[in-house]
Parts: C-alpha cells; sequence; structure tokens
C-alpha cells in the first residue's frame, strides 16, 4: 500500500511539473528569423542561459512522456 502511494505522488508532482511547463511554453514567443540564425550561430544574448532553458524545456517533455508510460503501464 505504502508503494501505491509513493508512486502515485510522484506521478502527481512530476504531473504538476509538466503542467508548469505547459504553462512557461505557452508564454514563449514566437522567434523571429534572425533569432534563429542567432541561434543557429550561437551568438545569441545570454546564450548559455538559453540554451540551458530550453535543455531543462525538453527534459521536462520527456519526463512527461515517461510518466504517461508508467502510468500506462501501472494501470494495464
Amino acid at each position: 500500500m505504502k508503494t501505491l502511494k509513493l508512486n502515485l505522488s510522484t506521478t502527481v508532482a512530476f504531473l504538476a511539473l509538466a503542467a508548469v511547463s505547459c504553462l512557461f511554453n505557452a508564454c514563449e514567443k514566437n522567434p523571429k528569423p534572425i533569432e534563429k540564425v542567432k541561434d543557429g550561430l550561437n551568438i545569441r544574448e545570454n546564450e548559455e542561459i538559453k540554451d540551458a532553458a530550453e535543455a531543462v524545456g525538453k527534459a521536462v517533455e520527456k519526463s512527461g512522456e515517461n510518466i504517461k508510460e508508467a502510468v500506462k503501464d501501472a494501470t494495464n
């Protein structure tokens, strides 16, 4: 029973994190073509910070997919 509660609380925590990530993505502005070129050349302002934020976003998306698969496996 404790394992089930732990799994459910972990799943809820990850889903909350994914929901917050979706909110941040919804607020994201569309980059201008010049920004895409600067991104490709790695010359954007605060490049390291922007790259780190993009990596975090991708990691959250991946963890959301893993959570969905885990919940699907657990319920079957």
